[in-house]
C-alpha cells in the first residue's frame, strides 16, 4: 500500500469466494487468538454460517484482490443485538481510516439484518482480548462501553465485553437506507 488513501471496495459477503477469502485472511490474523482453537471454530462454525446466511460479513479489499479488513456478526431478532465476532484490519491498513468505515459497515448491516424501521434502536455486543489495547481503545472511540470482563474462551485469560447503542436515522431518505453494499 503506497497511497495515503488506499483504493478499497468494501462489501457484503455474497458467495463462496469471499467466504473464502474472508476465511483466509481471518485464519491468517488469529489476533490474540492462537491459543483458543480459532482455526476450528471458523471452519466448523463462522464459516458455515456464513455460507448459509446465518451469519452475515464484510470484506474490504485494497490493492485489488488483496483483503484489508474483515467482519463478521450475528443478529437476534428476538433480544434486538447484534454481536460483532469478528472484525480484523490487516497491519498494513490499520492507520488508513478502514477500521471506522469497516465498523459503521458492520452496525449498518447488523441493522439492516435485523429489519429496523426508522428510528429503531439495536444493542451492539463486542468482545475483545483485554490485553488487546489498540482494540479496546478503538472500540471505546466508536462510542463503546465496556461492560465487564471474563475470561470468555481461554481459563485465566481475560477478555472485555463491549455493548453500544445503534440506532437508525428517523429520516427514511438518510443515505443508510440507500442501498450500499
Amino acid at each position: 500500500m503506497s497511497e495515503l488513501i488506499p483504493r478499497i471496495e468494501m462489501r457484503q459477503i455474497q458467495d463462496d469466494q469471499d467466504v473464502r477469502r474472508f476465511s483466509d485472511f481471518t485464519a491468517a490474523h488469529p489476533e490474540f487468538y492462537e491459543d483458543t482453537g480459532f482455526d476450528q471454530w471458523l471452519e466448523t462454525k463462522m464459516v458455515p454460517r456464513l455460507e448459509s446466511g446465518q451469519s452475515a460479513g464484510v470484506v474490504v479489499y485494497g490493492d485489488g484482490l488483496e483483503v484489508a479488513g474483515a467482519l463478521a456478526l450475528y443478529t437476534d431478532p428476538a433480544e434486538r443485538s447484534v454481536e460483532f465476532k469478528l472484525f480484523r484490519v490487516a497491519g498494513a491498513y490499520q492507520q488508513s481510516g478502514i477500521g471506522p468505515l469497516l465498523f459503521r459497515a458492520g452496525e449498518i448491516l447488523g441493522m439492516r439484518k435485523l429489519g429496523l424501521d426508522p428510528g429503531d434502536s439495536a444493542d451492539l455486543q463486542l468482545d475483545t482480548r483485554a490485553e488487546n489495547r489498540p482494540a479496546t481503545a478503538f472500540f471505546a472511540s466508536r462510542g463503546c462501553r465496556a461492560v465487564g470482563k471474563a475470561a470468555l474462551y481461554t481459563p485465566g485469560v481475560m477478555d472485555v465485553r463491549f455493548s453500544k447503542d445503534i440506532r437508525l436515522p428517523d429520516d427514511p431518505g438518510h443515505a443508510l437506507y440507500r442501498p450500499t453494499m
